[in-house]
């Protein structure tokens, strides 16, 4: 992290464990206040991943920043796989992941 704690760099990498392409992918990324999703969570990125295929994994380089006046010190980032609801996901897997709270 950087910029008094504002931002923060990495990859994303999305993996298709399905047995079939997948169409685009969007991956919302969120900073939350606790490990949950919800309307309160701000989103601060949004990358489109292209076709997958099967058992296929892609990467994305990503650069968070926290709106002004905020850190992302304390926070979560949640992630957000298929956020457009389009690839089927296997019975209780929300296609989220939770990384916190940042140092």
């Amino acid at each position: 992290m950087n910029n008094d704690n504002r931002e923060c760099l990495g990859s994303f990498f999305v993996k298709n464990t399905g047995k079939v392409s997948t169409p685009y992918t969007r991956l919302a990324a969120f900073l939350s206040d606790d490990s949950k999703l919800d309307s309160a969570d701000i989103l601060l990125s949004a990358p489109v991943f292209s076709q997958i295929s099967p058992g296929q994994t892609r990467s994305k380089p990503i650069k968070l920043t926290a709106p002004k006046e905020m850190s992302l010190q304390g926070k979560y980032l949640i992630a957000h796989v298929d956020a457009d609801g389009i690839v089927p996901h296997r019975k209780g897997d929300d296609g989220t992941v939770v990384y916190g709270p940042l140092p």
